[in-house]
């Protein structure tokens, strides 16, 4: 079971999942692949000397110029981890940032505390389809931002449907509470056999002297009317 299915409460869906644009993990390791091309640079040259005090030490020289390019490599696998491991989860109960590779963190918001959804995109955001969103609850200082969302409108849009779908569901209930309530029965005329049965207890009932016939012929024509 992945840490995510882990997270999730039971019957507890996921509605959509976003990362941060791909720019996020460029711009962690342009740096990186510049002292990477350096070091490259570096050792090719190295190699073109031909000085005896050079060819020397260049073995040494090219072991710690290697050693540091595993170094960025390392380094940029794990921004590219980092990347891909934060995410932004929208259930049908609230919305997850989930951050971290080993070390996780998590922030929710629930979907019925949201008052509402903020959206902010720059040119260039446009252009490359990137941008923040704010989501704003009823509790002060609880304000999520999530930075260079990719595709941030598609995950507005799924936030609110989701928002509005589940503030819907409680009110669907007590509607369906009060018309199970407030539901009547559809009269069902009764057959030849029950007024025969009515009429013969109410016969003997006479008969018996536990009625009077005013009360029998009253009774008698209150059954026949139902028929």
């Amino acid at each position: 079971m992945s840490y995510v299915e882990q997270l999730l409460a039971e019957n507890e869906d996921i509605k959509y999942e976003a990362h941060q644009h791909p720019f996020v993990f460029l711009g962690r390791i342009g740096f990186e692949v510049v002292v990477m091309a350096i070091m490259i640079a570096a050792i090719f040259f190295i190699t073109r000397l031909e000085s005896a005090k050079w060819q020397s030490i260049q073995p040494y020289v090219q072991m710690i110029l290697i050693a540091i390019i595993l170094l960025i490599l390392a380094s940029a696998v794990i921004d590219f981890l980092r990347w891909r491991n934060e995410k932004f989860l929208l259930t049908d109960r609230r919305v997850i940032h989930l951050r971290g590779i080993v070390n996780k963190a998590s922030l929710d918001s629930s979907l019925d505390k949201i008052n509402d959804v903020q959206m902010r995109q720059t040119f260039m955001g446009r252009m490359f389809n990137y941008g923040d969103i704010e989501v704003q609850t009823a509790n002060e200082n609880s304000d999520n931002l999530f930075t260079f969302i990719r595709a941030p409108l598609e995950f507005k849009r799924a936030m609110l449907n989701a928002k509005e779908e589940h503030d819907r569901e409680p009110a669907m209930y007590m509607q369906s509470v009060n018309a199970y309530k407030n539901f009547v029965p559809p009269y069902q005329r009764p057959n030849d056999n029950d007024i025969e049965e009515l009429l013969l207890r109410l016969n003997d009932l006479r008969q018996k002297n536990l009625i009077t016939d005013a009360d029998f012929e009253a009774k008698k024509r209150e059954i026949l009317s139902r028929i």
